[in-house]
């Protein structure tokens, strides 16, 4: 009776691993570079590129779908100058909590290469999320604000900032 007891647990166990394997989201890990959390901080601060920090539940319908974006070739190619981080809330509860209060999913971050949040991801279509990744890339490549020069100051070029007078 316990040799049955003992099988019959062991094939119920088998099947829902199985099925929650069956359930994993795809999110065209073949296309698109996601990295674990810590490993893709340290690589955006040492590569000075723009992080993507996606929180996710393989359990939840919205997530399913928004994994389907990930598969736009639009997406794929945009993810490539970012460092894509992917976070399962359910397997890393204590990360989820650092960047957000609410931890709703799906919830993504745009972060400076420090690991700042600069832009949360808003869902509504996949070219949506291409614009926040330029946007994202765009907020590393601007040059430092340059100021005016003083009033009075020289012009570039002129020593003392006069004009230069031709002589007869």
């Amino acid at each position: 009776m316990r040799a049955i007891r003992f099988t019959v647990s062991l094939v119920v166990l088998l099947l829902c691993a199985t099925a929650a394997e069956a359930k994993r989201v795809d999110w065209n890990d073949l296309r698109i570079r996601w990295v674990d959390h810590e490993r893709g901080l340290r690589k955006a601060k040492r590569e000075g590129r723009p992080i993507f920090l996606l929180f996710y539940a393989d359990w939840c319908p919205a997530c399913q779908q928004l994994a389907s974006w990930f598969k736009d070739d639009r997406v794929a190619k945009a993810s490539r100058e970012l460092v894509m981080i992917r976070v399962d809330v359910d397997r890393q509860p204590a990360i989820s909590k650092r960047y957000s209060k609410k931890n709703t999913i799906p919830s993504g971050f745009f972060l400076s290469p420090e690991g700042r949040i600069e832009e949360t991801m808003e869902r509504r279509s996949p070219a949506d999320l291409v614009v926040a990744f330029q946007r994202a890339l765009q907020r590393r490549a601007l040059p430092p604000l340059l100021t005016p020069p003083a009033q009075g100051a020289p012009e570039p070029g002129q020593p003392d900032g006069k004009a230069a007078v031709k002589e007869r």
